[in-house]
């Protein structure tokens, strides 16, 4: 593709230098803006984690501000899932949150993120989210912390909308 144009995060580029970068998303020069929304998150510059919500289907595209691991298997995985607070759930890792440097640049990201509508969220760690996802990851951000101010009142996570919590492998 000749006229591909490879976009990164603010940042990206001086981690990894070996790549020709033309363009660097913002969420102000993002030129999709009208169907895919950017939509950056501040206050974590080590992260640079920047969201994408779909506005047709209402999803919202994430790399690492919340998982919903829900068939992890070994004792590995239980291991790392249990300490990031996200095994076999849908939750935000208490690991993340750690890289917040800025905590009300990353509050006033958030509260951007809520204006907007999305029922579906498509997580890089674990199973998408059909429907109710903007309740639940209020929720999760809610149990690190971070309240959010939206159009929707809070709602319970049931477990019973989860895989079960499998047994200590020790």
């Amino acid at each position: 593709m000749p006229k591909a144009k490879l976009w990164g995060i603010n940042g990206f580029d001086q981690k990894r230098k070996d790549l020709p970068w033309q363009c660097f998303v913002t969420g102000i020069n993002w030129p999709y803006n009208d169907e895919l929304i950017a939509l950056p998150l501040d206050g974590m510059p080590k992260v640079n984690e920047c969201l994408f919500l779909h506005k047709p289907s209402k999803t919202l595209f994430v790399t690492d501000l919340c998982f919903n691991i829900l068939d992890s298997k070994g004792i590995g995985a239980w291991l790392i899932y249990s300490l990031f607070g996200t095994n076999q759930r849908f939750a935000t890792s208490k690991f993340f949150v750690r890289a917040v440097t800025d905590k009300a640049a990353f509050q006033a990201s958030l509260d951007k993120l809520f204006k907007h509508d999305f029922d579906n969220l498509v997580p890089c760690h674990g199973s998408v989210i059909t429907g109710n996802a903007k309740a639940l990851l209020r929720d999760a951000l809610k149990e690190r912390g971070f309240a959010v101010q939206g159009q929707l009142g809070s709602t319970q996570l049931k477990t019973s909308e989860f895989a079960p919590m499998p047994a200590n492998p020790f």
